[in-house]
Order: C-alpha cells, then structure tokens, then sequence
C-alpha cells in the first residue's frame, strides 16, 4: 500500500511543479511584451548592421544614450538610426572624422560600410561621411551651433544610401521610439544590436 501512496505523491508533485512552470511562463510573456517590443526593419538605413526583413525587438522605456542605435519616427518612417548627438553638443564631420563638443571620436561600428565604399575605384579619393557640422543641420541653436534641449542628432551607418538628420533635421525625444536590443531573426543572425 505504501508504494502506491508514494507514487501518488510523486504524480501529484510533477503536476503541482509543472503547473507553477507554466504560471511563470506565462507572467515572463507578459512582463515582457510590456517592456519589449517588435519591429521588422523596412529599410537600408542601418546596412550592414541590419537589412531588410531583419526582426529585431525593442524598448521603449530608455534613456538615450550616445551611439545607441534606436528606432526613429521621420512622419510616417520608422527607422533604426544611430544616436550621435545629445541635447548641448556641437557635432561635426570633417574628413571622415566624427568630432563632438571638440573631441574626435572613432565610429567602429562604419568600419564594414567605410572599406567596400573605399574599395570601388571612383570612391578611393570620396569622403565616406559628407562633411557637415552643425550649421548645416536644421533645428539647431542659431547662436550656439549646439543641439538644443529634448532635440537628438541621428546618422545612419549606411551614409551613402539612407537619410538621417543631416536630411531631415534634429529629432525631438518623443521620435525616439525605442533603443534597439536584440535581431531575433533571421535566426542565423539572433544576437545583441550594437
């Protein structure tokens, strides 16, 4: 008799167990869908980084932070850019070079793009990165040449092909949809977004 109530006990634990595994499962689900989010990329912007179809997700709740990349809303785009300039910098690019606030700052993340630009032969002697500095922005301070407060300079790592603030403009935070976290397919692919 006591073996049968043993092998009860044993069942009626694996149920209890397997229960309050799939009760947490399914509060992770939810605790995650209210923090992250999906987006399926439609554009070049960010070519080499992510391509079309790519599937990446997403937070919303983020405080931005210099080179991040994040998703933009230019009227009805949506778009994965990069976060260069913040509220009070003075961004320009000078020969290939990224200066911010008077210090240069080296842009690994373009080295794949840069090289199979530099490597056709009409490109050899071509600047990457048009030159620009904050004259040429639109929505910065007049006076100052700096970002203003709640403002953001984006920039594509696919300079050539996409557009980004220098086309478009300073963004406003509230464009700022979210900061991207992981590409989850293709699943050749899944892995951080940096």
């Amino acid at each position: 008799m006591k073996p049968r109530k043993a092998k009860r006990q044993s069942k009626s634990f694996f149920v209890y167990f397997f229960f309050i595994a799939v009760i947490l499962i399914i509060v992770a689900v939810v605790v995650a869908s209210s923090l992250v989010k999906r987006h399926e990329v439609d554009n070049d912007s960010m070519y080499i980084q992510l391509e079309k179809k790519d599937r990446i997700f997403y937070k919303e709740d983020f405080q931005p932070q210099r080179f991040n990349l994040a998703l933009v809303k230019v009227e009805e785009d949506v778009m994965p850019l990069r976060i260069i300039g913040l509220p009070g910098d003075d961004v320009k690019v000078t020969n290939d070079i990224l200066t911010i606030n008077k210090e240069e700052y080296s842009e690994p993340y373009l080295k794949e793009n840069f090289l199979t630009f530099k490597s056709k032969a009409k490109n050899k002697q071509a600047l990457y990165t048009e030159n620009f500095d904050m004259r040429n922005i639109k929505g910065a301070n007049e006076g100052t040449q700096t970002i203003p407060e709640n403002h953001y300079l984006v920039l594509a790592d696919n300079r050539q092909a996409a557009k980004d603030s220098r086309h478009f403009g300073l963004v406003k935070r509230d464009q700022l949809k979210g900061v991207l976290l992981v590409r989850y397919y293709p699943f050749n692919k899944i892995g951080p977004v940096t």
